[in-house]
């Protein structure tokens, strides 16, 4: 889940209030083994994976669902993010 900024959609979810963007929800342990795998890799790069971009979360999320390789994320990709997060911003 990730904190909503005012006027964006969000998710309700059992115990969190007052709600948020799913980013990733899985079940079953092959498909946390998974996102494990994908978020260990994040912390390879020195990345914190609370900053990766949510769209990326995304991405992971669908290509678990399907059980689809997904595209890793990268340090190019988190620079890109960073920068449009400033923009954003």
């Amino acid at each position: 889940m990730r904190a909503w900024g005012f006027g964006e959609r969000v998710s309700t979810v059992p115990g969190v209030t007052p709600g948020g963007d799913s980013l990733l929800r899985l079940q079953g342990w092959s498909r946390v083994r998974r996102a494990f795998a994908a978020i260990t890799a994040i912390e390879q790069l020195g990345i914190d994976p609370a900053d990766v971009a949510p769209e990326w979360w995304r991405h992971l999320h669908s290509r678990i669902l399907c059980n689809a390789p997904w595209r890793p994320y990268s340090r190019a990709k988190h620079a890109a993010w960073v920068k449009r997060r400033r923009v954003i911003a």
